[in-house]
């Protein structure tokens, strides 16, 4: 059997070391992948045996490098697989087995698509076990415990998710009895296809809900089968009513209610999954954009919890955020029982988001002033602090608050906007709009994003249709929209790169923080391609320009009255023909083709000298112009081609990101 990556995940508490450890002391032909991160070692933990252990500059560092396969933020600590680790066990010939997180298992899914990888989720016998299990600990506080089973709940809700169009996990396992978990691991390693249990609802909805009362859940027959036959796709409020349970079925009850679950938002990509975010909210009228920005990231799968200025609490009530969050908003420091949040909320999260950022709050934190719960966590802060600024223009041109944003950039904050527009006063002409939830969003992402080869590459994508004019009315075009080439730009800028989008004439908004350059013709995207490639690091053309243009361009509108029109046509340049290849530079070029499509790809990769050709079918169902799904084949140089199944575009973007990765240097 060819050596793969095994990953297990679990909720903290639920045993996946303990199993981890069994399963290697039985298995020869399994390795393990010793994991990096920057937490203490608990007691007996060995340097290179329980983790390698690293400060929080050498992680960064190694990461910067692009030394991990993944990486993810736990507990306000970082954690991540090096690759030269994967690399060595799999070396051996043996099978790799990754003790990570529901973050960490996206990432090493994308890059290890099965059959190449296969992945298990480990859930404990009840609620009460996992409890239990973490107290057993004494090693962290009740308030560390606490948001470590808040995050046992949010992994569960976001273990459920599919990724690329499959299932993340492709097991779920019970371990309430060591031995039987191992058997049943080991079992999936030699015999993937057979599947996993039917895992009882029950148990996920226990852990979820927080029940006061916990039922144990015991399986009954150690049966194995297929994920999509074990949980049926629904929402997690349907887990709340009827279930799979055999004593409510024995009971009488019915069969669930199944409901569709979108597996990600719009995009198709959840590129915050798992993540936990606190979101800081100031008392300006820019509240009201900051419910939009906690609808967003809670759709891109974050766990968001939102910390309120009492001037913010006077424009928007707590009660907005509780709906669209799900959690409890925090507002003060006296709360009962939350005498040490600003604590854990400084420590535990990915990121602190602040957005509104009045100018009061800047020049609180700026001080170092502690006299609410937000400034109290933001002193506290050691991790990524991401600001949007909201102000009046004046307020913001000011030189103490200008001092102040130095001040505070000096410390490792972030800032993103403010933009030039209307402010509640009126028109303005100058910064101090807070920057669209969106544009916030997106720069979260980036942010949160695993260090890879992309951060600092510089990338110039192409996208859209060109124009060729007949006459100053008229035009020869195709119908591309732009979708595809614009999600390939999303995508680099968010993995860290520096992207220059070229686009043609399309209504669909562009990506925040990308460099868009706009074009007309054929020439023009010519033009501005050959200006910037020479600094690429690749150069993606996803753009469908006019293949043809009329040999003379009427200078005024020819009226219909003057009868039948015959145009004389030739062939616009042919961009990538032309250009001079850059040294070092990855070449992705693009086929749509309606017929014998992989042999016409094959010859434009070597016609054109191109590292990587897209091919996609014009006539095949939800591919090509004006969709917002693609099926492409990835063909390279060096290797056999890559068939994708139908995805969002973003989706396939992403996957194009992963091949193309391999041959930057």
């Amino acid at each position: 059997m060819t050596p793969r990556v095994v990953v297990l995940s679990a909720p903290s508490g639920g045993g996946k070391t303990t199993l981890s450890r069994a399963l290697l002391a039985r298995r020869a032909d399994v390795g393990y992948s010793v994991s990096a991160t920057t937490r203490q070692p608990r007691q007996g933990e060995k340097n290179g045996e329980a983790y390698h252990f690293l400060t929080r500059d050498e992680f960064l560092k190694r990461q910067a490098n692009g030394d991990f396969l993944e990486t993810a933020w736990y507990a306000g600590e970082l954690y991540g697989t090096l690759k030269s680790e994967v690399e060595r066990v799999l070396g051996l010939g043996k099978h790799v087995l990754l003790d990570i997180e529901v973050q960490g298992a996206i990432q090493v899914r994308r890059q290890f698509p099965r059959p190449r990888s296969v992945s298990v989720f480990i859930l404990p016998p009840s609620a009460e076990v996992l409890v239990r299990r973490l107290r057993q600990r004494q090693s962290e506080s009740g308030e560390t415990l606490q948001l470590r089973l808040e995050k046992a709940r949010d992994e569960l809700r976001r273990a459920q998710q599919d990724v690329g169009g499959a299932v993340l996990y492709d097991y779920w396992i019970v371990n309430d009895d060591l031995e039987q978990a191992v058997a049943e691991v080991s079992n999936i390693i030699d015999a993937p296809e057979q599947g996993g249990h039917r895992v009882d609802p029950v148990i996920i909805s226990e852990i979820v809900r927080g029940d006061a009362e916990q039922v144990p859940w015991r399986a009954g027959r150690r049966e194995v089968r297929p994920v999509r036959q074990r949980v049926p796709a629904r929402s997690l409020g349907g887990l709340r009513g009827k279930t799979h349970h055999p004593r409510a079925r024995r009971a009488g009850a019915g069969t669930p209610q199944v409901q569709a679950r979108p597996a990600a938002a719009a995009g198709g990509v959840m590129l915050l999954t798992g993540r936990h975010v606190v979101l800081g909210v100031s008392g300006g009228i820019a509240c009201y954009k900051s419910c939009t920005l906690a609808r967003r990231l809670v759709e891109d799968g974050a766990t968001v919890e939102v910390v309120m200025t009492a001037g913010a609490a006077e424009f928007v009530r707590p009660l907005t955020f509780e709906a669209l969050t799900g959690r409890k908003v925090l507002a003060s420091l006296w709360e009962r029982d939350h005498a040490l949040a600003h604590i854990g909320l400084a420590k535990a999260p990915e990121l602190v988001i602040l957005a509104p950022a009045t100018a009061q709050l800047l020049a609180r934190a700026a001080q170092g002033q502690a006299d609410d719960l937000l400034t109290a966590l933001l002193l506290a802060r050691t991790g990524p602090v991401l600001c949007a600024p909201a102000m009046n223009d004046a307020m913001y041109a000011h030189p103490a608050t200008q001092a102040n944003i130095k001040t505070l950039a000096q410390r490792g904050w972030l800032f993103v906007g403010p933009e030039t527009g209307p402010l509640a006063e009126g028109p303005s002409d100058r910064p101090g709009r807070m920057s669209e939830p969106e544009t916030i969003l997106a720069a979260a992402q980036r942010l949160l994003s695993p260090a890879g080869r992309w951060r600092g590459r510089m990338v110039v994508v192409t996208a859209g249709p060109t124009r060729e004019h007949l006459d100053p009315v008229r035009v020869i075009t195709n119908p591309s929209s732009g979708r595809m080439g614009i999600a390939l730009a999303e995508a680099a800028w968010t993995r860290g790169a520096d992207v220059i989008l070229i686009a043609g004439p399309t209504d669909l908004p562009l990506p925040a923080g990308v460099k868009a350059v706009r074009v007309e013709t054929t020439a023009d995207m010519q033009r501005a391609v050959q200006a910037v490639v020479k600094g690429a690091d690749a150069l993606i053309m996803a753009a469908a320009p006019a293949d043809y243009r009329p040999l003379e361009s009427a200078p005024t509108k020819r009226p219909r009255s003057s009868g039948k029109l015959a145009v004389q046509l030739e062939a616009t340049p042919d961009i990538l023909v032309s250009l001079k290849r850059p040294r070092g530079c990855v070449m992705v070029g693009f086929a749509l083709e309606t017929g014998d499509g992989l042999a016409k790809a094959q010859r434009k990769l070597q016609d054109k000298r191109l590292d990587f050709v897209v091919l996609n079918d014009a006539l095949e169902p939800g591919a090509g112009f004006e969709v917002a799904t693609n099926k492409v084949t990835i063909l390279r140089k060096d290797g056999a081609p890559v068939e994708l199944p139908l995805l969002s575009k973003r989706d396939v973007a992403e996957r194009i990101l992963d091949a193309v990765e391999q041959a930057l240097t």
